[in-house]
């Protein structure tokens, strides 16, 4: 995807997502069809990214998926955690500088943006939420 279309995508560089303006509910990742009401009337919604764990796991089994037009690399262990949102969506992610024993359900954490993989040595650099302990 070119970098030129890939900063246009408000989703990647904010948590975007959709509220409904009929019933109010929210989605992340947005929605154009409310699931609740099935309205068509809505809008984006970007939401703050404070919010707390409600579940998480370890994955001790890193990967280096070095193909030959990207590198995504993930070093073992790392942490999944659902997170739910101050406004109330559900969020899953990755947990940044964060260790296994530092974890626990009910954890504040914060939405950052981190890198998340890159196209060769001078290719473009995709950026992406992930979640730190507040």
């Amino acid at each position: 995807m070119p970098a030129n279309i890939w900063r246009r995508m408000p989703s990647f560089y904010s948590l975007a997502g959709s509220e409904c303006m009929k019933c109010s509910s929210l989605y992340f990742p947005a929605s154009k069809v409310c699931k609740k009401c099935g309205s068509q009337e809505i809008s984006e919604r970007v939401f703050e990214g404070a919010g707390e764990v409600v579940t998480y796991t370890v994955v001790r089994q890193g990967f280096n998926d070095d193909s030959e037009n990207e590198k995504l690399v993930c070093n073992s262990p790392y942490i999944i955690s659902i997170v739910k949102l101050m406004e109330g969506p559900m969020v899953t992610a990755q947990m940044a500088d964060c260790e296994p024993e530092e974890m626990k359900i009910g954890a504040r954490v914060k939405a950052v943006f981190r890198k998340i993989s890159e196209e060769g040595e001078e290719g473009l650099i995709r950026y992406g939420y992930k979640f730190v302990l507040a």
